[in-house]
């Protein structure tokens, strides 16, 4: 079905275009996106096109519509100042009617019975971009309750939009952070938006008036998921713990300087207990953290050691690394140790005789031979080589004989 576009960017009230949204016609997203940014600018066509859609948003039932309600949602949901058919002397739509217009909008789009991938493609963006601008946030709070009872990665989504309602709106959510807490998990560290969720709870966690109990239990929880973590997930995992402890120096003393420590033979600490009071963090340490403190990567190596130091004064900053850029990093590394040591010269690396020498029938002893120490390099600077003096004479035979066997510090 060929698009008749120039007919629908004279039609002011926005009919025709509803009619085009509305229907079950595949259209490609670029040309939604293009007619969004050229004529939708306008603030004058967006406020008639938004009052003549959102009354039959409700009655969209299929795919294919939603799919292109979605992306012009997303595409034209900022109105602009300027007009398009009103005179310049006009006045245009004030902002209160265009936001109003807007929320409307959104109110209707959020009533449709939306597939999973739909949420995971809107929900971000309505919470990080339009959510704060709509001048009733809180009536939104029944669309993001339902998307988080419905778990996993969806309640991830809408965590920062129900928090931004306990935070700007004072609404209610009395188990809030053990429904947050039931939210962390591995497969987080393994999706797009792990950054942002982290953050979310970094900030979360912020709050010195948070009871200790949860502060631990939150710990130990990530602290589990870092055994499992991908190495580009546990840097920010433990800095993201480490400005945590520092916040809360009771949690710290509960779980690292423990006053009189015991030897369990297991954690007491429950991942899968619902009330964080009784989970067993509090009975914990954080032998986990201890654990990788050994990790083929040096770089996490060192940031597990926080638990082993003085608390700092100031919070580190969460910085996240693709997976590739870290393995670019330790095989640069790499290369660079593999070239060096093949800069230095067959003489100083302690090569082997040759086989000329290795044929030689003399029963002389071999000369002693010279090691270059590496700290001096190839080069050194003095103008002499530091030498080992290798291949020394052989030890007086008694000295493998023992009057006492018992001296042995084997025996």
């Amino acid at each position: 079905m060929a698009i008749d576009w120039d007919s629908m960017l004279r039609e002011q009230d926005g009919e025709t275009f509803c009619a085009f949204l509305l229907n079950d016609t595949a259209v490609p997203k670029k040309r939604i996106h293009e007619f969004s940014k050229t004529i939708f600018k306008y603030c004058d066509v967006l406020v008639a096109t938004l009052k003549e859609l959102s009354p039959k948003i409700v009655k969209t039932s299929d795919k294919t519509a939603k799919w292109k309600l979605l992306w012009f949602m997303r595409f034209a949901s900022h109105p602009g100042v300027k007009v398009l058919y009103l005179s310049p002397r006009t006045a245009g739509p004030s902002k209160e009617e265009r936001l109003n217009c807007l929320e409307k909008a959104w109110i209707e789009l959020s009533g449709l019975k939306l597939s999973d991938p739909m949420l995971r493609f809107i929900v971000p963006y309505f919470i990080d971009n339009i959510m704060d601008h709509l001048p009733n946030s809180e009536f939104f709070s029944d669309f993001l309750y339902k998307i988080f009872k419905r778990g996993d990665y969806l309640a991830i989504l809408s965590l920062a939009g129900i928090f931004k309602l306990i935070v700007n709106k004072n609404f209610e959510h009395p188990n809030f952070y053990t429904d947050v807490y039931f939210t962390i998990n591995s497969n987080v560290c393994y999706s797009d938006y792990a950054p942002k969720y982290y953050e979310l709870i970094n900030i979360i966690l912020s709050s010195t008036h948070v009871p200790v109990y949860i502060i631990t239990a939150f710990v130990k929880r990530i602290s589990r998921i870092l055994l499992i973590a991908p190495v580009d997930c546990q840097i920010p995992l433990l800095t993201l713990l480490k400005n945590v402890l520092r916040r809360h120096e009771a949690a710290h003393k509960i779980l690292i300087n423990k006053e009189n420590p015991d030897t369990l033979e297991t954690d007491p600490y429950n991942e899968d207990i619902a009330d964080l009071k009784n989970c067993g963090a509090n009975q914990s340490s954080l032998w986990e953290i201890r654990s990788i403190q050994q990790h083929w990567y040096d770089k996490v190596a060192r940031r597990a050691q926080f638990v082993d130091q003085h608390i700092q004064d100031r919070e580190m900053p969460i910085e996240w690394k693709s997976a590739d850029e870290i393995f670019d990093s330790v095989l640069s590394k790499s290369k660079k140790k593999l070239e060096a040591m093949e800069a230095i010269p067959n003489d100083a690396k302690g090569n082997d005789k040759t086989a000329e020498d290795l044929s030689s029938d003399s029963d002389e002893p071999d000369a002693k031979r010279s090691f270059l120490s590496l700290d001096d390099g190839p080069n050194p600077s003095n103008g002499r080589q530091k030498t080992i003096l290798t291949n020394q004479d052989a030890p007086p035979k008694s000295f493998f004989k023992f009057s006492n066997s018992e001296k042995l510090w084997c025996a």
